[in-house]
């Protein structure tokens, strides 16, 4: 089977796992139950320049800001603006904000 096929075959089956996880967190917030809660955030892409770090730093207020709180939160993928691309001290200043804003 191609690597296309494959990642249809995968994705269509995620997608129809994720239905059926929606429906039993539905079932658990009716019964008042809430085991736990995550936030997930991705591609923050912090970065002066193009004043990403505001962005970032009304997202982290706001998952705070959230009732009840994340037990825990999970973040992914491009936290800062590229490194591969950007000058080492853009990037590094890139690094400092958001390891302040996460703090």
């Amino acid at each position: 089977m191609s690597n296309r096929r494959n990642f249809l075959k995968n994705i269509s089956l995620a997608f129809f796992g994720f239905g059926g996880l929606q429906e039993n967190s539905k079932q658990v917030e009716e019964q008042g139950e809430v085991e736990f809660c995550i936030a997930h955030i991705t591609d923050q892409h912090v970065t002066s320049r193009q004043k990403g770090h505001h962005s970032y730093q009304k997202c982290v207020e706001s998952i705070k800001a959230l009732s009840p709180s994340p037990d825990f939160m999970l973040m992914g993928e491009d936290m800062v603006f590229d490194g591969l691309y950007n000058d080492l001290d853009v990037y590094q200043e890139s690094i400092e904000l958001y390891k302040n804003i996460s703090d």
